[in-house]
């Protein structure tokens, strides 16, 4: 049997971390599933338990810690810290992976950037035709200055003939993208997205087509129980969606979707959606919002002073502790004089 055989085999495997990785020493790492430099069939079929451990210090060129996952896989209870994935050849990258058909479970992304030519470009993952929930992507940069459908979590949601399903996840991340450029989505054509935040600042270089949580929404793509809390920078979008498309009848549904009305936000919108609503920031960290934000979940949402500057998080997906600012002291006036 071929070395490319026994490593596809490999591939069907279950896999459990004992312990925490650090990868800083490690220069030549290929993706896991990865057998070309084009293949994005979705090779990993196992399932991968990260146990609750890190893996710290990854870096890769063309791809991240995965390619893509099948149907029948999952990646669960992992955090990855400090990786850099630089993408110029590779279609639809993300940190985590690159396409999602199967399940992925409490994974976080932290401290981390990618920086990619290619489209589909996102914090998480670069596509997402499965599951994915109780995840985060927190500090963390998506720079795809010259392609489109970039965003903080995901690049899309819902491609092609699949469909995309996200709860309880949010991001907090820097991201750059020509158009069709969200804080958390960069488009979404099918599926759901529920119970989720955006945070950090949106950028579109072609000045348009920008969202605080999705660039681009369509028909039969929806939101449900979503915030954004973002600086979103562009002349033409959206606060919260940037718009439909331009070869599309219909634009998805939003419900229940609130954005920071202090924030910077796109001066001229380019699609109307109902089911979003501005509130102000001391709004949106008053208890009444809890109430607001939570639709008809129980449990799903919380909030507490020490977490996300007092606004409402996922209950599953704590959040760092907001940073305590210490003010100066006062200062010490010594006065000198002589002594006789």
């Amino acid at each position: 049997m071929s070395a490319k055989a026994i490593y596809k085999e490999e591939l069907s495997k279950n896999f459990r971390l004992t312990r925490d990785l650090n990868l800083e020493k490690y220069t030549a790492l290929q993706s896991i599933g990865k057998t070309g430099p084009y293949d994005n069939k979705p090779l990993f079929k196992g399932n991968f338990d990260g146990n609750g451990h890190t893996i710290k210090n990854l870096k890769i060129n063309e791809g991240g810690l995965f390619t893509n996952i099948d149907k029948s896989a999952s990646i669960k209870n992992l955090t990855l810290d400090n990786a850099i994935i630089s993408i110029k050849r590779l279609y639809f990258p993300g940190i985590l992976l690159s396409k999602n058909e199967g399940t992925i479970e409490n994974c976080r992304v932290i401290n981390s950037s990618i920086t990619s030519a290619q489209g589909g470009t996102g914090g998480l993952a670069g596509i997402n035709n499965g599951k994915i929930s109780k995840s985060a992507v927190i500090n963390v940069t998506v720079s795809a200055e010259n392609a489109m459908q970039v965003g903080g979590f995901v690049g899309f949601n819902g491609y092609s003939s699949g469909s995309g399903n996200i709860d309880q996840c949010f991001v907090d991340a820097n991201v750059v993208g020509l158009a069709n450029v969200g804080g958390f989505a960069g488009k979404c054509e099918k599926g759901t997205i529920s119970n989720a935040y955006a945070l950090g600042t949106v950028t579109a270089t072609k000045n348009e087509k920008i969202g605080g949580f999705v660039g681009g929404h369509t028909s039969p793509s929806k939101l449900e129980n979503i915030y954004v809390n973002n600086d979103v920078k562009a002349d033409q979008g959206g606060a919260v969606v940037g718009w439909k498309g331009a070869s599309y009848a219909s634009i998805g549904t939003v419900i229940n979707g609130y954005y920071n009305s202090e924030k910077m936000r796109p001066a001229k919108e380019m699609a109307s959606f109902s089911g979003v609503i501005a509130k102000t920031t001391a709004e949106m960290a008053s208890a009444k919002y809890l109430n607001e934000i939570s639709g008809n979940t129980q449990g799903v949402w919380t909030q507490d002073v020490d977490h996300n500057n007092g606004f409402p998080y996922i209950s599953a997906v704590i959040p760092p502790k907001t940073e305590t600012i210490v003010p100066p002291k006062a200062p010490v006036t010594f006065v000198i004089c002589n002594y006789i």
